[in-house]
């Protein structure tokens, strides 16, 4: 990703923020008009990522044609009257599990009966329409069943396969993805492009008067209180510091390290520099930004840093570093020489 992107962007964002406190000319309205495209312009130059792997095409489920229902078999008499009699004993079954002064013991043994008697009906009536059928209804019906029992299966067993293969597709697509996600060309784009789409719209609103007044993106700073001389000025500091972040726990050495540099102004981070302190001096143009929170590495400005802070870290140290230099806290405390040398004092 080249300096030229960040340019565009950083001159787009100042050029808003102006124009919410002064208004929009036919002038500014050109002119960021002109920004923008030479953006959107600049980040297709530069994208070298491959396309979003697209979704894979699920084939339709496959369904063999069904076979002709099997035949009905004849209902004579006898099988009316027998069904009438099953029919009967399950309903009165039925009556007796309905009783609110049934024990657990004779409900469970009414259910037993109730299930026993039904599966006797079942096979029964079966039996019966089987006897009086004639033979070649008979086969033709056997026939038939036979046949809708093996089209159940190979359905089912197609079914399962089809499955499989979708799943192995969409792991496959997923897969594909994670690659493409973990690409640094991919992730260049899509930060290129979260600018652009972020801007887009501000414009937009801003052209149709809706940003009038405060700025589109808030400055992530707040100012402290100016720093007092002595000791009580560092109590003073470390009292506002726990006021604005309470329960954390910090490494005073490194707030007593940059008060004792003879900061002019301080400043506390409220958005990617969060938990971060800004200080500004009298003697350099140079900004310290540090954090008293272990884990934390202290990032040195060289100018800008108000726009540049708006970044990620990543954007900073991937396409920003001749303006940023980053500065671990090792234990054996080297990174005071390396703060003073990069602040040039």
């Amino acid at each position: 990703m080249s300096r030229e992107f960040f340019q565009i962007r950083a001159e787009i964002e100042a050029k808003i923020l102006w124009c919410t406190t002064a208004g929009v000319s036919p002038a500014d309205r050109d002119m960021l008009e002109r920004l923008i495209a030479e953006l959107e312009a600049q980040a297709l130059a530069e994208r070298q990522g491959k396309d979003r792997p697209p979704e894979p095409n699920v084939p339709s489920r496959p369904d063999p044609p069904r076979p002709p229902p099997a035949p009905a078999l004849p209902k004579s008499e006898r099988f009316h009257s027998v069904k009438l009699e099953f029919d009967r004993q399950i309903e009165l079954l039925d009556t007796e599990l309905e009783g609110q002064s049934l024990q657990k013991k004779q409900r469970r043994r009414l259910k037993r009966q109730r299930d026993l008697l039904a599966s006797q009906r079942g096979e029964t009536l079966n039996r019966l329409m089987r006897e009086e059928a004639p033979v070649d209804l008979l086969r033709r019906h056997d026939e038939a069943e036979v046949a809708l029992r093996v089209h159940a299966e190979r359905t089912r067993r197609g079914l399962v396969t089809w499955q499989r293969y979708c799943e192995q597709l969409k792991q496959e697509w997923r897969y594909a993805v994670a690659q493409w996600e973990a690409d640094p060309a991919t992730r260049a784009d899509q930060v290129r492009d979260h600018a652009v789409q972020r801007l887009r719209p501000q414009l937009e609103q801003l052209f149709k008067g809706r940003l009038a007044g405060p700025p589109i993106e808030k400055l992530p700073w707040r100012m402290l209180p100016p720093p007092q001389p002595g000791e009580n000025g560092l109590a003073k500091m470390l009292t506002d510091i726990r006021t604005i972040f309470p329960g954390v726990r910090f490494e005073e050495a490194r707030l007593e390290f940059a008060y004792h540099l003879g900061p002019v102004h301080i400043y506390v981070g409220l958005g990617e520099f969060e938990g971060y302190l800004a200080f500004l001096f009298s003697q350099t143009n140079r900004v310290l930004l540090d954090c008293p929170m272990s884990g934390n590495a202290a990032y040195i400005f060289r100018e800008d840093w108000r726009i540049l802070s708006r970044l990620s870290k990543t954007e900073l140290l991937n396409y920003h570093s001749p303006e940023v230099e980053r500065v671990i806290h090792d234990p054996d405390g080297h990174w005071r020489f390396r703060i003073r040398a990069c602040l040039r004092f």
